[in-house]
């Protein structure tokens, strides 16, 4: 509502150009504010408080990412030089020097909050999967004074570390991979329970029937093929091998685990 009712304003403005509006139009519809929002971090830190997530995330959302976008190219209009880094560089043309170093500073204390909260989530996932017995039992090893999986912090400290060797694109582009296959996972999930357990008690049910269940399948899995033959040579070149490393795991964890059945 805040970047509405801006807008707004700027439209009674006669000294806002319409290359401005056109500008600011262009650029929401382009990629570069998709990648924007997908790095914005803040739901990652709301999973670990869902009951007022909505409360904070949309207007920190709006504060940090969406105004400062929408003011500087207002202010620019050159939506077309935009790149990883050019908040501060938007500030430096519009306030100088000073307020390019306090942007740069900002941004650097966020993306120290962003690993931050990264670290404290996803390192949760390999310990519980290692204490369900689907990864090393090391990596549920807690820190005898701080309670913490600190094995599994460390490992996936230094995948971090190797990931920032590429640019922000390139691991967007793979992540795309990576989360489309979590979406069709989840929407085969729904179909197979249907066909499984028609009659399972369930807080949600979809409705329309056979066609209703057709659409919610086949929409986000036709999405995700349009989604991933329109990826960067860089996404076609990584995205499948990343995706080929859950199945390979899950054969030889199948394998390991056979293995040690026969030799109980």
């Amino acid at each position: 509502m805040a970047v509405l009712s801006y807008a707004g304003e700027l439209s009674a403005d006669a000294s806002v150009s319409d290359a401005t509006f056109a500008a600011v139009a262009e650029f929401l519809n382009s990629e570069e504010i998709v990648e924007l929002t997908l790095v914005i971090g803040f739901g990652t830190a709301a999973l670990l408080v869902a009951a007022i997530a909505l409360a904070l995330v949309v207007p920190l959302s709006i504060a940090s990412y969406f105004l400062p976008t929408l003011l500087s190219l207002a202010a620019l209009g050159n939506w077309q030089e935009w790149h990883t880094r050019y908040f501060s560089d938007a500030a430096l043309l519009i306030g100088g020097r000073w307020l390019g170093f306090w942007m740069t500073m900002a941004a650097m204390v966020a993306n120290i909050s962003l690993f931050n909260a990264t670290v404290l989530t996803t390192t949760r996932m390999p310990s519980a999967m290692s204490e369900d017995g689907y990864l090393p039992p090391a990596l549920s090893s807690k820190h005898p004074h701080f309670g913490t999986p600190w094995i599994a912090i460390v490992i996936s400290s230094v995948v971090y570390a190797l990931l920032a060797f590429q640019t922000l694109v390139q691991l967007i582009t793979v992540y795309m991979w990576l989360r489309i296959a979590t979406t069709v996972l989840t929407v085969l999930a729904g179909w197979r329970m249907r066909k499984t357990h028609p009659e399972l008690p369930r807080p949600f049910r979809i409705p329309w029937g056979r066609s209703g269940l057709f659409y919610v399948v086949a929409a986000p899995l036709a999405m995700s093929c349009v989604a991933m033959l329109g990826s960067d040579s860089f996404g076609l070149r990584w995205g499948p091998p990343a995706l080929l490393l859950g199945p390979v795991a899950y054969v030889v964890l199948r394998w390991t685990r056979g293995a040690g059945t026969m030799k109980a």
